[in-house]
């Protein structure tokens, strides 16, 4: 039997003959990538980070990954064809060499003012913590992973759900609905998004990744991250990791019964951490992640 999906809104209907409303184009929805703002919190965060006159290369790259969107349109003016780049530029600690320190500084500010300007979402806060918190173990988990660069691991970690982000930009009442029925981790969510916009959210991740110009290894694992990574791909494994640890987290399961979970996680095939080592790394990134959860709650409690 074929999962049922919820209905999202008032259907159509012809001749008294219910229809699915046309889905939005890829086009349209990647061009609604560009319509999005910061979240209003990072947008206050960076912003006052920016004021501080001893802000250096190092800071300014940590404050750029507090926002999937920021670094996303960073990257993408690293990445466009002005600079002339042979080899897409993957981190922000690269685009600072590409674009200059003044350059991404006042990239950032412009950001910022416009993010400053808006109100999330329950929906919306919910997915910034839960993808700024994968990017963060993803980061942690690359001390046991000496071969995953964990500047990349930050950036994938960060924007892997960007899908989402864009369909909630696009359809917010409609998505929403679907994400408080079903919740994010139901399989039926990825059909629920296909009837509406003829695309799943990692699929449209993965385009929109691919349009601003980041490394295709990354719209790989963006377009993977529900299911097993690549073989061979460790910064694959990393973040699908991360992102169940997260989800383990997010739905109240205890650090060491979560550890336990995610030793046996398909992606740890190819990382093969113990459950010590990843109770470790759980127990040493709670601090930041709840500084994340506490950070988004202040802001939905100002909206």
């Amino acid at each position: 039997m074929s999962p049922q999906v919820p209905q999202v809104g008032p259907p159509v209907t012809r001749n008294g003959m219910a229809m699915v409303p046309a889905a939005p184009t890829i086009s349209n929805l990647l061009d609604a990538a560009d319509r999005i703002g910061l979240f209003p919190a990072a947008a206050f965060e960076v912003f006052n980070a920016l004021k501080d006159p001893d802000m250096d290369g190092r800071r300014l790259a940590a404050v750029m990954t507090r926002d999937p969107v920021l670094c996303g349109r960073i990257l993408k003016t690293a990445n466009s064809p002005f600079y002339g780049r042979q080899r897409r530029v993957g981190t922000i600690s690269e685009a600072l060499v590409v674009l200059g320190f003044p350059v991404v500084r006042d990239l950032a500010v412009s950001f910022a003012l416009v993010g400053m300007s808006k109100t999330a979402s329950p929906e919306s806060t919910g997915l910034w913590k839960h993808m700024l918190s994968t990017g963060v173990f993803a980061t942690g988990l690359t001390r046991h992973v000496r071969t995953v660069d964990p500047a990349a691991a930050l950036v994938v970690g960060t924007m892997h759900d960007i899908g989402e982000l864009i369909m909630l930009e696009v359809e917010p009442k409609r998505h929403a609905m679907v994400l408080t029925r079903l919740g994010r981790d139901d399989p039926r969510v990825v059909t629920a998004e296909r009837i509406i916009f003829g695309i799943d959210h990692a699929e449209l991740g993965a385009a929109c990744v691919l349009e601003w110009g980041l490394p295709t290894g990354y719209a790989a694992i963006v377009r993977e991250h529900h299911g097993d990574p690549a073989p061979g791909d460790l910064l694959g494994a990393v973040i699908r990791l991360a992102d169940a640890g997260v989800g383990l987290l997010e739905g109240g399961v205890q650090v060491q019964a979560a550890a336990m979970e995610l030793s046996e996680h398909a992606a740890n095939r190819a990382i093969g951490l113990s459950p010590a080592v990843l109770q470790g790394a759980m127990q040493r990134v709670k601090p930041e992640l709840a500084v994340l959860q506490a950070t988004g709650d202040r802001h939905a409690a100002r909206g």
